[in-house]
Formats: C-alpha cells, structure tokens, sequence
C-alpha cells in the first residue's frame, strides 16, 4: 500500500536538491510517495526544524491525504513532540528512522537482525527524555515531576543494559566473520572489496563477475535490484575466469550521506572488509551528478584506508558516459567488465615471472591447481603436447620444472 509523505528540511548547503532526491528514493523503498517538499533557508536551527511559524503555514495548506511527516535532518526529542502536535495525524520520521525502517525490512542474517534491533534501541534511548518532557508538561511539575525523572532513569538504565547485551551478540558474530576471515587469508586469495553508495550498482558488478566464471553455475549470484539497500549483509564470492589469476569479491552494503553515527555503527563489518581486502574498487555511480561527493562519502566512512588499494570505478556508463582518467565501465555489459578484470588481473600479477614452454595434459592439470601461483594466460594443444604461457610467482619458481624447455622467462 502506498502512502503519501512531506518533507521538511532546512536548506543549508548547494547540495540540499541531491539529498533530498536521495531521501524520496530511501522512502520510496518503505512505499512513501513524496510528492511534497518544503525547505526554508535558515542560519540557525529552530524549535521543530523549521520554526512554529512555518510549521502552521504548512499545517494549513497541507494536503489531507499526506500520512507521514518526513524530515531530511536529524529530529531532537523536542522537535518530534513539537511537530506530532502539528501534525497529530500524521506519522512523523527522520532519514535516520527511515533507513532503520528499510534495514528491519531487508535484514535476513542474525548480523543484521542484531544491527537492527541495536539501532531500534538507540532509537527509544534517544526519544526517552523527550517522551517524558511531553508527559511533565501535561501532568505539571513538583511531586510528578520527580516521579517522572526517577522512572526515566530507570528506563535508561534499563535500555542501556539490553543494548550491551546487543552489541556483545553483535561481537561475537563480529569474530566468528573474522575467524572466517583468516581462513581466506591462509588460502592466499587475492581479495577485492566493493564499496560505494547504495544502487550504484555493485551486485550488479559481482553477478557479471559471477557469469564470467568458468562454471557459473555453481556460484550463487547475489540479490540485485533498482533499489535502495537491496541487501544489508557482506557477499564473498570467488570468481575464476580462464585465462585470469582467480580472486575473491566482497560485496559490501551500499553507503548513504551524512549517515547518523549509529548506523555508521552497523557498517563495520563493511568497514573491517576494506580494511582485509588487498584491493578496494569504489563504485560510483555516473548516472548521478555527484560524483566527488560519492568518493567523499566513501572516504568518510573509512577514513584509514590505505590509499593504495583504493581503484575507483566509474560505472554506468551506459547511462552518461562521462569523461574520465579512472576506470570506466557498464557492471550490466561483460565485455566492459573484462576491461576490470584484466587490470586486476595486472594488479595480482605484478611481478610475477611470465614463462612460456611445452607441456603434456598432466602438467597443465598441475598448473591449473596451483590457480593462486600459477595463471595460465594462454594454451594451444598441438597433436603430442602442448604450448603453454604462464605467470608463476617468484616464490613458487618450483613450478617452472612443469614447463618442458620453456621457450622464455621474463618479469611481468
């Protein structure tokens, strides 16, 4: 069923227009059509956002059929209880509640379930003081006044004790990610993380990247949509193209702008990913007008990341083929996608020794095993055997013995 909603927001930067666009799309996943925005420019914050005054031209003028009240800034506790008596009818959201909405409904890990049940609770922490400010002002001040501030610090203390026993839950699935973690690390795969804002089209990217594979059948693709948060859990996929040195891909949940600081929170199993990975492609999305802002966003959620990793992917060329020095690509086209490949495929390989010889069906089987040493980049069967390029890395020079008379060796 679809709802019809308003927007409040104060207009206080030459970016307001790209974050409000970015707020109809998050309340559009939660079925809010917003066909009304109202923004007033302002140097300083009023009471209820954007004033009483305002506030009552809106009440006044305001469409019957709108049933959510939705502000693009943070609500204090005495905003929310001065704007629900404007507007007693109407169901009155902040971004923050409206993202936390969109993660109760797509969470299916119990990682996930837990971020959302912490960030439900810093949610009701968060509104207690206002909830009993309202409630002293209708029952007066003295005795009930006491009363009031006595059983508030005892819902505190009690909210504050079941989101410790949250956040220790979220902890202990936090390890067993990284035990999984040192796993992949101990097998040497070389692992490549995406990141990026949320649609812009990254599981898009890692299916392609699934599809290329030798036997994509046996990889699982991952959830794409046109959509915002379409999945709120990390994707570990390893893709083997032949001919390719093979690779892990971490898809990792899609990033908003100026993200409260606790769901910035619930992103740190996205943020311990960048920092494992040996590469980092940030997405961005071209067919946006924004697009330093979108590596700004990124760069603000991980600010220690080694900038060597960092490949940014210009993506959605299809849609505005923008001219630029950093990696173009379509994530829908796997022609265009082969392009990424083979610069990472350059990336793992750097240094590796490039070797050429002849070898029989046995000795290229043994090749093939050794994926993560040994990229096999070209093969001719001849009628006794068979003429083999491969890059071998320096420390596994013990493979070389497989090539019979190799024909060259040079450093790639």
């Amino acid at each position: 069923m679809k709802h019809l909603g308003l927007i409040l927001a104060q207009d206080i930067s030459a970016d307001t227009d790209l974050h409000l666009q970015e707020l109809k799309s998050l309340c559009a996943t939660i079925d809010i059509e917003v066909p009304f925005v109202v923004t007033q420019k302002m140097r300083a914050r009023k009471p209820g956002l954007l004033g009483q005054g305002k506030l009552a031209e809106i009440k006044a003028a305001m469409d019957e059929r709108v049933t959510h009240i939705i502000t693009l800034q943070t609500l204090s506790p005495n905003d929310r209880i001065l704007l629900q008596e404007y507007f007693p009818n109407q169901i009155v959201m902040d971004k923050f509640e409206v993202v936390v909405t969109i993660f109760e409904r797509r969470a299916s890990s119990t990682l996930s379930n837990l971020q959302v049940k912490l960030l439900k609770l810093q949610m009701e922490y968060a509104n207690l003081a206002g909830s009993y400010e309202g409630s002293s002002k209708i029952g007066g001040g003295g005795k009930n006044r006491g009363q009031g501030e006595q059983q508030l610090q005892i819902d505190r203390r009690h909210l504050m004790r079941r989101m410790n026993e949250v956040r220790e839950k979220i902890e202990k699935e936090h390890r067993k990610n990284e035990l999984m973690s040192q796993r992949r690390q101990k097998n040497s795969v070389f692992t490549v993380a995406l990141v990026g804002y949320t649609n812009a089209g990254k599981s898009t990217l890692l299916n392609t990247l699934i599809s290329l594979n030798k036997s994509s059948k046996e990889h699982k693709k991952v959830e794409s949509k046109n959509q915002v948060f379409s999945s709120l859990d990390t994707a570990t996929r390893r893709i083997d193209i032949p001919f390719h040195a093979p690779f892990l891909v971490v898809d990792t949940v899609g990033l908003i702008h100026e993200c409260p600081a606790e769901l910035v929170e619930s992103f740190k199993t996205t943020m311990r990913s960048l920092d494992e990975a040996d590469c980092v492609l940030a997405v961005i999305d071209a067919s946006r007008h924004d697009m330093q802002a979108q590596l700004e966003t990124i760069l603000s959620y991980a600010p220690q990341l080694d900038e060597d990793k960092l490949v940014i992917v210009i993506n959605k060329m299809d849609i505005n083929p923008v001219e630029s020095s950093h990696i173009k690509i379509s994530a829908k086209d796997p022609q265009s996608v082969m392009n990424l490949v083979a610069y990472l495929d350059e990336r793992q390989t750097k240094g590796y020794i490039v070797v050429k010889g002849t070898c029989d069906e046995n000795e290229v089987a043994q090749l093939f095993q050794e994926s993560s040493d040994c990229v096999i980049t070209k093969l001719i069967k001849g009628n006794e055997s068979m003429y083999c390029e491969a890059k071998i890395a320096p420390h596994r020079q013990d493979l070389m013995a497989l090539l019979v008379s190799p024909a060259s060796t040079q450093r790639s």
